[in-house]
């Protein structure tokens, strides 16, 4: 009992000292991450290092990515795969500003590129929050009234965002980072179903350019 109180102790003291900070505004995280999503922690994986010093990514079920990717394309994708959409990302370079997620539970990450790997990250600087499930529905609705997730939809109306290799969802479980040709395959896929959906708005613009046009004349006679 003795030495886990001093353990507490000693992560509290670590983070008060060495993890000063004061969460951005919604509009500056926004700005500064890779990618927004909410998502449920499904747990912790070692993708390699030394048996001291692993190296290790927590995995989140994706529900709902507020900057990336349009999420109902990925989702299109993954589903001819037989695959779900996965998010790993890896602890802080620095592990005194660690975010401690809880398996099960929802939450909504604001990651960032780490600059020390590529891979993405967050912490404890970020606006980074747990989601209890009676709030769930509510950040997950189309026309939430959610301050924070008004703001985020706002500011994501002005982005035309791609499939970022740091973030991308991976082809399963086995390994931490996303392998080129996956990467690639995804990107080449994405692509094409905008590709396929860009046109045919453009069709039905124009098909309903034309019936304007043809109803002006129609009414000029």
């Amino acid at each position: 009992m003795k030495n886990t109180l001093i353990i507490i102790f000693i992560v509290a003291f670590s983070k008060a000292f060495c993890c000063s900070c004061a969460p951005p505004s919604i509009t500056k995280a926004y700005k500064h991450c890779e990618t927004i999503f909410i998502g449920k922690f499904t747990g912790i994986r070692e993708i390699g290092g030394a048996a001291a010093w692993p190296i290790e990514v927590g995995d989140f079920e994706v529900l709902a990515l507020l900057k990336g990717p349009d999420f109902k394309v990925i989702k299109e994708i993954l589903k001819k795969k037989n695959k779900q959409p996965i998010i790993s990302i890896m602890g802080p370079h620095d592990g005194g500003c660690s975010y401690f997620f809880t398996k099960d539970n929802y939450y909504i990450v604001y990651a960032y590129k780490d600059y020390h790997n590529g891979h993405i990250t967050t912490n404890a600087c970020t606006p980074t929050h747990i989601i209890s499930e009676g709030e769930l529905a509510a950040y997950l609705s189309e026309t939430s009234v959610i301050e924070e997730i008004a703001t985020l939809k706002d500011l994501s109306k002005n982005d035309s965002l791609k499939i970022d290799p740091y973030f991308i969802i991976p082809p399963d479980s086995a390994g931490g980072f996303v392998p080129k040709a996956y990467m690639l395959d995804m990107n080449e896929e994405y692509e094409k179903v905008i590709f396929k959906r860009t046109i045919v708005i453009w069709i039905l613009g124009s098909i309903g350019l034309i019936l304007l046009v043809l109803l002006f004349l129609k009414s000029r006679r």
